[in-house]
Order: C-alpha cells, then sequence, then structure tokens
C-alpha cells in the first residue's frame, strides 16, 4: 500500500521524510550524478542480494493507479491525464516489468507539497514462491497418509515433514538478503533458532522451533533406523501429531500477497 508524505516531513527530516531522504542519498543522488542530472520526478529501485542495484529515474519504468472511483471516459484512453491526490486509492510499480526476485522501492515527488512511497523489501520471492510450493506438495501426502492406513507410513512420514518444514525454512530465508547463502542442514537450524522468537513478529513461531528441532532429531531413527523414534508429544498419538505438525507447517509458509 502507498504511502502519502508531506514535504514538510521530507524537509524536516522526520518519519517517513527519514526513509525518502535516505533512499534518495543512498540510491538516487549516485544514479543522478552518473547521468549528470540534477532532477527526479519519480524514481523505482530494486535491490538484489545476488547482483548490483538497479535504479530507474522517471520514464524509465511504469506505475500502475488505482483511482478510488471510475473517473475515466472512453475518449481519455491514450490521452495524458492529470489526477489530484485524493483521487488516488493506491499506486504501485508495474510488476510485469521488474525482477520477481528483487526488491524494490518507488519514489514519486507527486507535487511541492507531497511525495508518494510503496516499498516491498522481501528478496527473492519468486525463488521463495517455489520452495513454498514444493514444500506443500510434501505436505499433502502426509495429509493423504493420515486419512488413510498411516501406522504403515509412520517413519517415511517423518522424513516428509522434516523436508517440508526446512522447505519452508528456505523459502523465508530466501526472503531475507545476505551476502552468502548455506545449504548446510546446521547453518539452517542454527538461522532458526536464532529468529524464532515468542514475540508476534518473530519470522518463525515458536511452536514451528519446536516441531522442527523434533523432526531433526527424529528423522535419523526414521531415516536410518539407528534407534526407535522418541515418543510423540505428550498426550499426542501418530495420527493426531501427524494432523498438528502439517498444521504448524502450513502457518508457517510464507504466501505471497
Amino acid at each position: 500500500m502507498a504511502i502519502a508524505v508531506t514535504n514538510k516531513k521530507v524537509l524536516s527530516n522526520e518519519g517517513y521524510g527519514i526513509t525518502i531522504n535516505q533512499m534518495i542519498q543512498l540510491f538516487i543522488n549516485p544514479e543522478l550524478k552518473k547521468r549528470k542530472k540534477s532532477r527526479f520526478k519519480a524514481a523505482l529501485i530494486e535491490l538484489f542480494d545476488y547482483q548490483d542495484n538497479i535504479v530507474r529515474i522517471d520514464n524509465e519504468f511504469k506505475c500502475e493507479f488505482e483511482l478510488m472511483k471510475p473517473i475515466l471516459k472512453k475518449t481519455d484512453v491514450g490521452k495524458p491525464k492529470n489526477y489530484k491526490l485524493e483521487d488516488l486509492k493506491d499506486i504501485s510499480w508495474h510488476e510485469k516489468s521488474t525482477d520477481p526476485n528483487s526488491a524494490k522501492i518507488l519514489l514519486i515527488k507527486w507535487n511541492k507539497d507531497w511525495w508518494i512511497i510503496d516499498y516491498d523489501f522481501r528478496y527473492n520471492k519468486q525463488i521463495a514462491k517455489k520452495l513454498s510450493n514444493r514444500s506443500e506438495e510434501f505436505l499433502s501426502l502426509v495429509e493423504l497418509a493420515y486419512k488413510n492406513k498411516y501406522e504403515l507410513y509412520k517413519n517415511p512420514l517423518i522424513e516428509l515433514l522434516w523436508a517440508s518444514a526446512e522447505l519452508v525454512i528456505d523459502s523465508k530465508l530466501f526472503l531475507i538478503p545476505t551476502k552468502q547463502r548455506s545449504k548446510k542442514h546446521s547453518d539452517k537450524k542454527e538461522r532458526l533458532n536464532k529468529l524464532a522468537s515468542p514475540d508476534k513478529n518473530s519470522i518463525f513461531s515458536q511452536e514451528f522451533l519446536v516441531l522442527f528441532n523434533y523432526l531433526t532429531k527424529s528423522r535419523k531413527a526414521a531415516r536410518y533406523c539407528t534407534k526407535k523414534i522418541k515418543t510423540y508429544p505428550k498426550g499426542c498419538d501418530l495420527k493426531s501429531f501427524l494432523r498438528e505438525s502439517v498444521r504448524i507447517i502450513k502457518d508457517e509458509i510464507p504466501y505471497e500477497n
């Protein structure tokens, strides 16, 4: 959702004015200097963790407008038209003209009194979505099993739940920028333990952390027959454990808006 910010806030460096000034200083001014320009009306910044950032200025990108009410006529098609800020319900970048794996910041100098800012700081959304979809595929098999003869498949189901949970961890970690991504299971588990907290805004929930740690301990026994799988959580039989595990993992999948 785009945010309207008064130019007074930008000049006094308050509230979202601080964010706008930081984006101008960090990304837009260096780009303007490179192009030997001094002004801009709009800019779209695409941020990556695996390549150089991209800064588009003015007519180098497309925007999408959502109006409060239909005020266009058929005769307006193809013609330039001015809108008042109060006519707009929302404004954002045109997704198809941007990289699906970039984080994005949109800045528009609407007029002398107002700025518009919109942003999405999730990196690698396309990659994360693929990982989320694969996690759901694994979960669908677990659901199919616990509705049928689940007792026959308890060991492979533990492995499927663990794999599904780790794919969720991968998908969420891909949304966060980093210089280097590790493929080691131990490194992913370490990051999970650091990022999970009782805070409602935590990236991972506490119940997901507890479940993943349990599955990590149990999968070796389930897969390699090293020892008998430990008892399921207190008061929980196999079927209810499978059903509850699917719920917890599904709740953690970062569906794309």
